[in-house]
């Protein structure tokens, strides 16, 4: 009967592997140039190919109405790269010269800038907690 017992107190308190909760993650566009051009943001997780939009976890589109926009994700908690450029041309990717520089606005998370080819997952990574449930992304030539 003890056994019974406890294997019921067991199983009232056993709820199995902890399931991921989304949370909502803000992020605030600035320096939108043209206004009624498409505003791509995606976001990475570490496996995924940074910063190829193509191979983004999840991405969104907005059409440029002013200056900012503002976009949500619902994510677990974790690490991530964000990307976003403005597609000024309408072609629906990224343009780039001859030497792989993007000819549109872009933008990547942590504000980092590109030198000598794309950015490594490292060099963008945040960690999205719960404490920080904002960020920002300025896109720049």
């Amino acid at each position: 009967m003890r056994n019974l017992i406890l294997s019921f107190l067991f199983l009232l308190n056993f709820r199995g592997p902890a399931i991921p909760v989304d949370e909502r993650l803000e992020i605030l566009v600035t320096g939108i140039g043209q206004e009624g051009k498409d505003v791509y943001v995606a976001v990475y997780r570490p496996e995924d190919r940074f910063p190829d939009m193509s191979a983004a976890w999840k991405y969104t589109k907005f059409t440029s109405s002013g200056s900012t926009g503002t976009v949500y994700f619902d994510l677990p908690f974790g690490d991530y790269a964000l990307a976003a450029y403005q597609d000024n041309n309408g072609n629906g990717k990224l343009d780039k010269n001859k030497l792989g520089y993007p000819k549109e606005p872009f933008a990547f998370s942590r504000g980092f800038r590109p030198v000598l080819g794309p950015p490594k997952f490292r060099n963008c990574k945040f960690t999205f907690d719960g404490q920080h449930r904002q960020t920002g992304l300025k896109l720049e030539r």
